[in-house]
């Protein structure tokens, strides 16, 4: 008798068999449309490549397209007009991750996971390039079409990696721009065409720039930018720039010529600056610029003036608050910090040999509310301005400024004072441009304050000093021989202030504003016209001559 064993294990893997030699042929049949159709999207693109007629010529070593992962990946791309390829757009490569086909079937969104763009460069003619592109387009600018059917465009990151440019003439901007390496990343960038198709709207969640090596040049401008690096991260609200340095183009005897007109020229050296607490989103929503804090660590300016150069009539420069008001978009800031500044200043007289020049050192600067009369949400009113520091590394001095925003007509105050110091070291000043050699004396003590509009300024001044002596010097600087004018310069001045027993005198500030000339003129000459009533014996006659005048200017 035999007897006979079915396994039942085996009888399921049998029935089992023609459903898994389907999914083996339906996998093998996917793989092989996938990769059909990948080849047919790679041909597809590279022959629209090989037969474009545009201005513009498109170059790609690979494309690689994975239908499985959703991800496109495209290597060794050049971007450059057919007629010249100096000018030049290369990318090392593109991926594009996970594209969601739902969302796009359905409700006509694109989405992707992430694009990232590894080591770009961009060299040559800017304005060229550009140029050829819109010829390519047939469009004078990058717009929106309506009808295109797309709704939004989601994309959860974006990044550029080792971006390199080094281009010359972008239209209506620069003259040159170059930066050695640009790293950028935004992440949940979204693009939502739905409301209007020329302005779509935008948001997004976090951006991050790091740029090394930059330098620009402005179209019509006599100045180059340089920086060591900046940092952009909206997360943190912060921009922060290592090393900035503003470069003029020509030396200080040629740059008054080659502008053609007299002005100052700036050479001005910031080994850090930082903005904080950054409110981004309304930046960029509804264009309004609202910043806790700007810092700028000891900054080196030097400016020059050549006074033998034409001066400009036809221009009017404005009091700081004129021109804060006259910006369009609101803005505060709630603190400026510059720290340990150094700022010298140089003046060459009409027919001089050499400038004259003053020197701050070891200046801290703190401007509290700076904000123009649209914004809102502010603290108060007034602008604040703090100054102190060293005069000519001699004396202690310190400004401050309060100016009221909120007026029509400009109107601030001012007091200060200076602390003890020697006199000699004013002739760095006196002598070039004054023809005056301050031959000893010292100040003690100097209070002022005055009331300002954009007229007029009026107020008081008490300088205590003693055994000021002085020589006038002949054109050439050389001393006078004989002595004779100086002797009756001495004779003209007060040389010690007290004199005697007497009370110290207090000389009365008044200045009739120049508006060819800004602020720091203006405030300058204010305090001048004090000292000069101080030290004059018939100072008491130019107090009473001023009353008509400074009645003036109160009711202005």
């Amino acid at each position: 008798m035999k007897i006979k064993v079915v396994h039942t294990h085996d009888k399921r893997i049998n029935r089992l068999r023609p459903f898994l030699y389907g999914v083996a042929a339906l996998l093998i049949i996917v793989l092989v449309m996938s990769f059909l159709v990948e080849w047919y999207l790679e041909r597809m693109v590279q022959d629209a490549i090989e037969k474009q007629q545009s201005e513009i010529s498109v170059q790609i070593e690979d494309l690689d397209v994975d239908l499985l992962s959703r991800s496109i990946e495209l290597n060794g791309i050049k971007v450059f007009p057919r007629d010249n390829q100096s000018h030049i757009m290369r990318i090392k490569g593109i991926l594009i991750n996970k594209f969601r086909i739902l969302p796009f079937l359905i409700k006509k969104n694109i989405h992707l996971s992430s694009i990232g763009i590894i080591n770009p460069e961009f060299k040559g003619d800017a304005g060229y390039f550009i140029a050829k592109l819109r010829e390519s387009s047939g469009k004078d600018s990058l717009e929106i079409e309506k009808g295109s059917g797309i709704n939004k465009i989601i994309l959860n990151s974006i990044y550029i990696d080792n971006f390199i440019v080094d281009v010359i003439n972008v239209p209506s901007v620069f003259d040159t721009v170059v930066f050695q390496d640009m790293d950028f990343s935004i992440r949940a960038l979204e693009f939502d065409f739905q409301d209007t198709m020329n302005a779509p709207g935008f948001s997004f969640e976090k951006f991050t720039l790091k740029m090394a090596g930059a330098k620009v040049v402005p179209k019509g401008v006599m100045y180059s930018f340089d920086l060591s690096s900046l940092f952009i991260n909206t997360q943190d609200s912060i921009i922060a720039v290592d090393s900035f340095l503003l470069v003029p183009h020509y030396s200080e005897k040629d740059f008054g010529w080659k502008n053609k007109k007299q002005t100052d020229r700036f050479s001005i050296s910031l080994p850090a600056l930082s903005l904080e607490g950054i409110d981004f989103d309304k930046m960029l929503l509804s264009k309004e610029a609202n910043i806790r804090r700007l810092n700028i660590e000891k900054p080196d300016v030097k400016i020059y003036r050549d006074k033998n150069v034409p001066f400009d009539f036809t221009n009017f420069p404005l009091l700081p608050q004129s021109a804060i008001n006259k910006i369009k978009v609101p803005l505060a800031i709630d603190l400026i910090r510059i720290n340990d500044a150094h700022i010298n200043y140089k003046e060459l007289v009409e027919n001089g040999i050499v400038p004259g020049n003053v020197t701050l050192s070891g200046f801290d600067i703190r401007v509290v509310n700076a904000h123009n009369r649209i914004s809102r949400n502010i603290p108060s009113n007034d602008m604040l301005i703090y100054g102190s520091g060293r005069l000519y590394d001699a004396g202690d001095l310190s400004v401050n400024i309060t100016m009221p925003m909120d007026v029509e007509k400009d109107t601030f105050s001012f007091h200060g004072t200076l602390g003890s110091m020697a006199v000699v070291p004013v002739n760095e000043m006196a002598v070039p441009n004054g023809k005056i050699l301050l031959k000893s004396g010292s100040v003690e003590s100097v209070v002022f304050s005055a009331e300002a509009n954009n007229d007029f300024s009026a107020g008081e001044i008490k300088m205590i000093y003693e055994d000021v002596k002085m020589e006038i010097l002949k054109k050439d600087n050389l001393h006078d021989g004989k002595g004779f004018l100086s002797a009756i310069a001495q004779a003209a001045i007060v040389s010690s202030n007290p004199k005697g027993k007497r009370p110290p005198r207090i000389g009365e500030m008044f200045f009739e504003r120049d508006k060819n000339k800004g602020a720091i003129n203006f405030l300058w000459k204010t305090v001048f016209s004090g000292i000069k009533a101080t030290i004059n014996p018939f100072g008491k006659a130019h107090k009473d001559s001023s009353n008509g005048k400074r009645k003036k200017m109160n009711k202005s």
